[in-house]
């Protein structure tokens, strides 16, 4: 049996026949790796179908949690979260966007310019993803500065060192 923290309030008990939310304290981050990084396919696949379950439920956080510690140590496809959570305005964690599928990026692409409220955290999310797309929107935004440039901290084209630092 396998025990993940999803957030502080909460954390997964997973063996091969369940599924189970517990309250069982804080591991050491150290802990937390392994433990994700242990997970089987079918472990991962079923955190990441919780995930899109807390989201669908208002908890983003905890969702986001799952998501990126998913993204980070496993191979877990998660996209139907990713969109979840992008036709719902959450871009964060960007960390897991950095495999999103092509709609995802498509609809990122499409929001970054008219999205003021949320603009930075998507940029963020566009860098972890990377792909030939994103590099030539990034590109275009280097070589001719966006009206839009002043609403933000830093320029375009230093979100890959904001986002991956």
């Amino acid at each position: 049996m396998v025990s993940l923290i999803l957030s502080r309030s909460s954390s997964l008990s997973i063996s091969p026949g369940n599924l189970m939310p517990l309250s069982i304290g804080y591991p050491t981050q150290r802990h937390a790796i392994k433990l994700y990084a242990g997970l089987s396919p079918v472990e991962a696949a079923r955190l990441a179908q919780h995930a899109k379950q807390l989201f669908g439920i208002d908890r983003h956080d905890d969702a986001g949690e799952i998501c990126l510690c998913l993204a980070a140590f496993t191979d877990a496809n998660f996209d139907g979260y990713l969109r979840r959570s992008v036709a719902q305005g959450v871009f964060s964690p960007s960390l897991a966007f950095h495999r999103a599928p092509a709609d995802v990026r498509d609809d990122l692409l499409a929001r970054a310019e008219p999205d003021t409220n949320h603009r930075d955290a998507i940029l963020k999310a566009l860098v972890w993803i990377g792909d030939a797309a994103v590099v030539s929107r990034f590109a275009r935004w280097r070589e001719a500065p966006p009206a839009w440039r002043v609403s933000l901290y830093i320029p375009p084209r230093d979100y890959a060192r904001e986002a991956r630092g």
